[in-house]
This record gives structure tokens, C-alpha cells and sequence, in this order.
């Protein structure tokens, strides 16, 4: 029997890959890299001093043009509550009235405190043990942003569980000063810490484009993926992010506006709005400009349109169907180092490999905030 021949195959012949194109308007396009300090910041990271994130001022209202008012204003009442059946110590509530003069507040929310039985009590909380009429006293002490409160009255115990009946009201009066202007003090630090990139590649010794070119390029086509994904799990996850309406999604395009407002509102600087690609194309046109490189919204703020961010919220929440969740972040700054690329060689298995790799700090100032957004028109 004849066995046909079979077609000699010769090798493939090896060209070059495509050229990588990296994807543009991500977040190391927006990123400001600083000069590399001389100390070795791969291991410690960086941390910096912030003036965006409390505001140390406000409005001082000229005591010549809005005086104080001549008459005490009720700050806040204190009443006294049945306490639970269990217990037998009187309670005091307060129910706060943000009272005003001229636009200048005069009173503020203090919290619940207890009663203090003068009688009996000594300036100290009690129990209630027996029917009785019992003076009480409200003696709350001035806070950093309330005033004091001192005041007088009777509670009329009756019944088993010291019930009080009827309950009794005791109204505290402050009386406005002249306005001043309030120095915060102390000093707000924005932290960041360092992470590595990396890509490796294998191959043949003979025959083959060498590994450290391979690593390398493989290193440019998918570092920026690394470095948003990395970016998304810590500044765009947590606790710290504050969400926007939570529990509530609003509309794309209000959505942005209220982003924006609270940059400039709260952060009092540009900063960058976060979405992850897949939602880009939802974005009005009117709302994304390309100014030297960068992909703006018409008041400047950066657009970092990340494809290692995923369509999730602070608590790593999933956005539900037709919507995403878009961030809000001060200014993303860090250090990065040059590339570094390491090779070796598996004499057993006549193997050569390299890594490519890149140190990283990347933080963002201040503002971390987050809403989830209806798309229009998704469906």
C-alpha cells in the first residue's frame, strides 16, 4: 500500500507585532507625576499637607452693620422623657433649633444628655425610686460649637418605674455675642502608597525575539489597565468615598453638574470626574472637550475614562441595569519610576525569562466622592 506524502511545512516566519497604541484619555493622562525625591519612596510611599479639603473660613458679619439682637433667642428645649421600663434614670433630650440673626447662626445641635437631680443627685445622675415631685436642673456645659444651657424645673414622679407625668419642658436661652472669626487649627494630610506593575514573557532561547522585548512591550500595552485597577480598589473604594442621594440614582447629565459643584463647592479647586469606558458613550457631546492631550468637561475638570475601573460603587456594589456610578476626585498626583527590566535564564529547560516592572504612588487630594446615575436612553 502506497502511503500518500505528506506536504512539507516549513516554519512561520516571525515579524514584528503591531505597534502598541495605548488608549487615550485614561487616568495616566490626567495623572501629575512629580519628580522622583531622593529618597526611596518605593517602600514608605508619600504624604502631603492639603488646604482643599476643610475650609478654614466662612462669612464674618462687621458688628457695625449687623449687631448682635438686644433680646436672648431660644437656642434649644430639654425635655424630660418616660424612661425605658427596665430603667429608672430620667432623661433629658435636647431638640435643636437652628436659630439666626441676620443670616449669623446662634444656636446649634448639641445632643442628648441626662437629667441631673438637684435634690438628690448632687450634680450627678440618679435613680428614681419613689413617687415624688423632684426639681431637676439641665446643665449642659458649652461645646466647641454650642453654647451653654442651664435651666430649671419639676418632674413629678408617679406610679412604679419612676414614670414622669406630665412631662416637663425646660427651654434654654442664649444670647448672641459679637461675631468672630473662628481659626481652625492643626494640619490634614493626604497619604499615598506604593505599589508595582509588572508583565513578564518567556521564550526560547533560539529562534525567537529575546523576552526582555517581548516583557517590555507587553509592559506598555497593559500598564495603564494595571494602574486604574489598582486606582479604582483604593481611592475609588471604601469608606472614605462619600456617596451622593445614596440609595437614589439621578440623571447622567445631573449627576455631573452635582460632581462638579462639589468640586468646586467643597474641594475649591478642578479636579477629575472617574467613568469607567464602557459608559463613555452615554456622556453628552457638549460635555467632553480635548484640550492638549487631556479629555475636559466645558469647566475643565478632567475626564479619566478608565478601563480597570469597573462599574461599581464604593462597597464594591454592582450599578444595577442602565445605570453607573461615576467618582469625583481632587487632583491625581504621585511618583513613578522608570521601567525596569530583570531577565533570567532555565539552563534545564533552555528557557529564558524577563519582568518588566514599574514602582508606583498614586493618590488623589482630598475629595472622594461618588453617585450612581440613570443612562439615558440604555436599554
Amino acid at each position: 500500500m502506497t502511503v500518500p506524502a505528506q506536504p512539507i511545512r516549513h516554519p512561520a516566519v516571525e515579524v514584528s507585532p503591531p505597534a502598541v497604541q495605548p488608549p487615550e484619555y485614561g487616568l495616566l493622562s490626567v495623572a501629575r507625576f512629580l519628580p522622583s525625591p531622593q529618597r526611596r519612596w518605593e517602600g514608605s510611599g508619600i504624604v502631603f499637607p492639603n488646604d482643599g479639603c476643610a475650609p478654614g473660613g466662612g462669612i464674618w458679619l462687621n458688628p457695625c452693620e449687623h449687631p448682635p439682637p438686644p433680646e436672648e433667642i431660644e437656642a434649644f428645649t430639654v425635655t424630660v422623657e418616660q424612661p425605658a421600663a427596665s430603667e429608672f434614670t430620667l432623661h433629658v433630650s435636647l431638640s435643636a433649633r437652628h436659630e439666626t440673626y441676620d443670616g449669623a447662626p446662634v444656636a446649634v445641635v448639641v445632643g442628648t444628655q441626662r437629667v441631673v437631680l438637684d435634690a438628690i443627685g448632687q450634680g450627678h445622675e440618679v435613680t428614681v425610686d419613689a413617687a415624688g415631685t423632684y426639681p431637676v436642673t439641665a446643665d449642659i456645659a458649652a461645646t466647641g460649637s454650642g453654647p451653654d444651657c442651664r435651666a430649671t424645673g419639676e418632674v413629678t414622679v408617679v406610679g412604679s418605674g419612676g414614670t414622669p407625668e406630665p412631662p416637663v419642658t425646660l427651654r434654654c436661652t442664649v444670647t448672641p455675642g459679637w461675631p468672630v472669626k473662628r481659626i481652625p487649627m492643626g494640619v490634614e494630610f493626604t497619604e499615598g502608597r506604593a505599589f508595582t506593575v509588572y508583565e513578564a514573557a518567556g521564550c526560547l532561547p533560539a529562534g525567537f525575539e529575546d523576552a526582555a522585548n517581548r516583557a517590555h512591550r507587553r509592559f506598555q500595552r497593559h500598564e495603564p489597565y494595571w494602574v486604574e485597577r489598582h486606582f479604582a480598589r483604593t481611592a475609588l473604594q471604601g469608606s472614605h468615598v462619600e456617596v451622593l442621594h445614596p440609595g437614589t440614582a439621578v440623571p447622567l447629565v445631573r449627576a455631573i453638574g452635582e460632581l462638579e459643584q462639589a468640586l468646586a463647592a467643597r474641594y475649591g479647586g478642578l479636579g477629575v470626574l472617574h467613568l469607567p469606558r464602557e459608559v463613555y458613550g452615554f456622556v453628552p457631546d457638549r460635555l467632553l472637550t480635548t484640550t492638549g492631550g487631556r479629555l475636559r468637561t466645558p469647566l475643565n475638570n478632567d475626564w479619566s475614562l478608565g478601563g480597570g475601573y469597573s462599574n461599581t460603587g464604593p462597597g464594591g456594589q454592582p450599578a444595577g441595569a442602565n445605570q453607573a456610578w461615576l467618582y469625583a476626585t481632587g487632583p491625581v498626583m504621585g511618583l513613578r519610576s522608570e521601567v525596569q527590566i530583570r531577565e533570567s535564564f532555565n539552563h534545564a529547560r533552555n528557557e529564558r525569562f524577563a519582568l518588566a516592572e514599574r514602582a508606583y504612588v498614586l493618590t488623589a487630594d482630598c475629595l472622594h466622592l461618588a453617585v450612581l446615575a440613570d443612562l439615558p436612553g440604555a436599554g
